[in-house]
């Protein structure tokens, strides 16, 4: 019984203490962006926050390079436009079971760092993703126009979504630096 009587109360001590720690250390908080919930991704410590960078680089469809040797960080947007082309015209919607043959032209500029590679995908209403066309770069150019192979493709119904991919030339990650959606109708 004496043993209770001491451990008791010194768990307690322990308990609230260890409570009073993990309140000071950091607050959590939740991070929003262009309205997409992405639960508690951040934290504010002595009011200021922080948040992780790949999440925040990713929604806004940038390239994130990691320095190793400077730690440093540093975040690329491009500007890139996806143009969907059927027989030379260009279209955006489609009606619902169709097949479609079609090409995606992407227009960069403002690329300011290097890529080794540059992927077009399309992704299905179930999250399916298929490769369009893939190619590695040679020329390194901070604006350039690129022309996928022409594309079969069965559009059922809902909503697909064309993405542009690029390989940052120091890193073997992939970055989605846009995207167009389909909707069938």
């Amino acid at each position: 019984m004496r043993k209770k009587v001491i451990i008791m109360p010194l768990l307690i001590c322990l308990w609230g203490g260890s409570m009073i720690y993990a309140a000071t250390e950091g607050q959590k908080i939740a991070l929003t962006i262009n309205g997409i919930g992405l639960g508690e991704r951040g934290v504010v410590v002595d009011g200021t926050a922080y948040l992780p960078v790949r999440d925040v680089a990713n929604s806004q469809q940038s390239i994130i390079q990691w320095d190793e040797s400077g730690k440093k960080i540093s975040i690329f947007k491009p500007n890139v436009h996806l143009i969907l082309l059927q027989d030379q015209k260009m279209f955006g919607n489609v009606d619902r079971n169709k097949q479609l043959n079609f090409h995606v032209l992407v227009q960069v500029d403002n690329l300011k760092t290097e890529i080794s590679d540059i992927k077009v995908t399309i992704t299905d209403p179930m999250n399916r993703e298929e490769l369009i066309h893939a190619k590695s770069v040679q020329e390194k150019k901070e604006d350039f126009w690129f022309l996928s192979k022409e594309h079969k493709y069965n559009f059922g119904v809902g909503v697909y979504k064309v993405r542009c991919y690029m390989k940052s030339g120091s890193s073997n990650e992939w970055s989605l630096v846009s995207e167009k959606q389909i909707t069938t109708i």
